[in-house]
């Protein structure tokens, strides 16, 4: 997301669719099946993902959820012939009206989700957006309407990114009345377009301060409670797990800014062999490939001895 108008498109009507560091939380844990690891109860949210291009991806994403907390329910919205293996894992299948574009999937976010929700709210998760930090949740986040990651680029209305982020049965229900502008992309239609109308009918969004113990997203990178965004896996994922990951994800997710942005911070970071395996699945960007090339150069010289 660069600039709030650039982004912003009108959307057709869509109706519901008939098919700085933090550990307190005080939702009581409960252990998970080995009795090992504390597991949070999050009996009142729904966890849903809404992704017809990489529903295994979407899959990986929620079950890294599932492990740290118990949901009402978990909620995946797919083509279901795109599903490898529909197993007995305590997700629900949900067959989602065709999309084809980033359009269609906000108009399923602002106006298709409602049906599915279990409980008082519903957290959000994209295949690249999940729970990191279970010990960060706090039971006051259920007091919120919607929380996301701050937006650094939108200081009047910062809160927030919708890849992961908390929303309440309340909003969803109130997203159907007809004075709500639907726009693209759903998060700035929520946060920035209808904001005002929202609040003045008694929704609440989470201050910064809050957001910014939720999720982390364009933001300097700190501990919270999740993330949202690829170019953050290099400090999501431990090395082992990003080289899992670079050799399992589709080239149909990578080679957009976002894979360009994780080459970067993998440079940075002197992880040359995981940025190089992302580079052969991106598709070739002028600015960003050349950047890219030059660091590997620089790299591989001073390896050898020769820069």
């Amino acid at each position: 997301m660069q600039t709030e108008q650039s982004l912003r498109t009108p959307l057709t009507k869509y109706g519901h669719a008939h098919y700085e560091d933090n550990r307190k939380h005080t939702t009581t844990p409960t252990r998970d099946k080995q009795g090992t690891r504390e597991m949070l109860d999050l009996s009142a949210v729904t966890l849903l993902c809404v992704d017809t291009r990489s529903p295994e991806l979407a899959l990986w994403a929620m079950k890294r959820c599932m492990s740290h907390a118990h949901f009402a329910n978990a909620v995946l919205m797919t083509e279901l012939a795109k599903v490898q293996t529909l197993s007995n894992d305590g997700i629900e299948y949900v067959q989602c009206p065709g999309m084809s574009s980033t359009r269609e999937y906000s108009e399923v976010m602002l106006r298709g989700i409602a049906p599915y929700v279990s409980g008082t709210h519903v957290l959000i998760v994209q295949w690249d957006g999940f729970i990191l930090n279970p010990d960060l949740w706090d039971s006051s986040f259920l007091n919120y309407d919607y929380i996301g990651a701050v937006w650094p680029q939108l200081p009047k209305t910062p809160v927030g990114n919708g890849g992961f982020s908390l929303r309440s049965k309340k909003l969803l229900d109130a997203l159907h009345h007809p004075d709500i502008i639907i726009e693209h992309p759903e998060d700035l239609c929520i946060c920035v377009t209808n904001r005002q109308k929202l609040e003045e009918d008694g929704l609440r969004f989470a201050p910064p301060e809050v957001a910014e113990r939720f999720s982390v997203e364009r933001t300097s990178w700190r501990y919270s409670f999740g993330f949202h965004g690829f170019f953050n896996f290099a400090n999501a994922l431990s090395e082992n797990e990003l080289r899992e990951f670079i050799a399992k994800v589709p080239t149909s997710c990578c080679g957009g800014v976002d894979s360009y942005d994780l080459i970067d911070d993998l440079l940075r970071k002197g992880n040359t062999e995981a940025a190089t395996a992302l580079f052969r699945k991106c598709r070739w960007r002028r600015k960003s490939s050349m950047r890219f090339l030059t660091a590997w150069f620089r790299e591989n010289m001073r390896f050898s001895g020769r820069y």
